[in-house]
């Protein structure tokens, strides 16, 4: 026969009671993961920027020494991922005296993420964001990043691009 004492000392948690543990955990873990989400979207924006600026050095110093920007290869358009039509940006002319290596896109995604540049165009900070110059003298740089209040624009050959710099 069971004592009574011995059903009293029993101790230990209910069902109801882990399941709401287990709720609370799942909870807390959705909440973490959708910052750290955030966290790697502004993470890949600051490395697409500072990609972004070191290859706009590395062009500035190419014109530097030599008095305009460079082509890419035979054309005045590359891009990082040689899609599109688009001569790959290792033609560029800068590699290796100015830049170490050709900057690759942190998603490495080629139909929305890239480095494009084109000589010849000028940024104009409105709509359309450049504009044709047919001067050496000029040239844009663009990229798309997640996190911009920047509009897309779909007027260069990827659809996706909605921040353009250069001279």
């Amino acid at each position: 026969m069971i004592s009574k004492n011995l059903i009293k000392d029993k101790k230990g948690f209910t069902l109801i009671e882990l399941l709401v543990v287990i709720a609370i955990i799942g909870i807390l873990s959705s909440i973490v993961i959708a910052s750290l989400n955030t966290a790697r979207v502004k993470a890949r924006d600051t490395r697409r920027l500072a990609d972004m600026n070191q290859l706009i050095k590395a062009i500035e110093m190419y014109h530097t020494d030599n008095g305009f920007y460079p082509a890419c290869g035979v054309a005045d358009y590359c891009n990082s991922t040689a899609s599109g039509g688009y001569v790959n940006l290792n033609t560029l002319g800068v590699k290796p005296n100015y830049l170490s290596a050709t900057p690759v896109d942190p998603t490495n995604i080629a139909a929305q993420y890239g480095y494009y540049y084109a000589r010849r165009y000028k940024p104009t900070g409105s709509t359309p964001p450049y504009i044709y110059t047919g001067s050496d003298q000029n040239y844009i740089v663009g990229t798309r990043l997640e996190n911009s209040s920047n509009p897309v624009y779909s007027g260069w050959d990827n659809p996706n691009i909605n921040l353009y710099k250069g001279q």
